[in-house]
């Protein structure tokens, strides 16, 4: 599974498609600007609505659990996701949030 630092996303946030798998309330109170948010269910159960093979993807959430586990459980579909270390709780004490 490839992963990223918070550091390493921040440098790439222009041309990132950062998707935040929390939920939406979690969501609302504090984002990675511009990231898009698509719950880990919906992303899971739908990910080929949401997602194109061929295109980068860094998946985030709180602490990096949810967006480990989506990752694992896409790995077979062909995807390029990459896992965000430490979510959006590290990414917020080093960066500010959107709200």
């Amino acid at each position: 599974m490839k992963s990223v630092s918070i550091s390493e996303l921040n440098r790439s946030l222009e041309s990132a498609s950062v998707i935040d798998v929390r939920e939406d309330y979690e969501y609302q109170s504090g984002r990675v600007p511009g990231s898009k948010n698509i719950p880990i269910r919906d992303l899971a159960f739908n990910h080929t609505e949401y997602l194109e093979k061929g295109k980068e993807y860094y998946i985030i959430c709180q602490s990096g659990s949810r967006s480990t586990q989506l990752i694992s459980y896409l790995d077979k579909e062909g995807y390029d996701l990459i896992n965000v270390l430490g979510g959006t709780g590290m990414y917020g004490l080093q960066y500010p949030l959107e709200r």
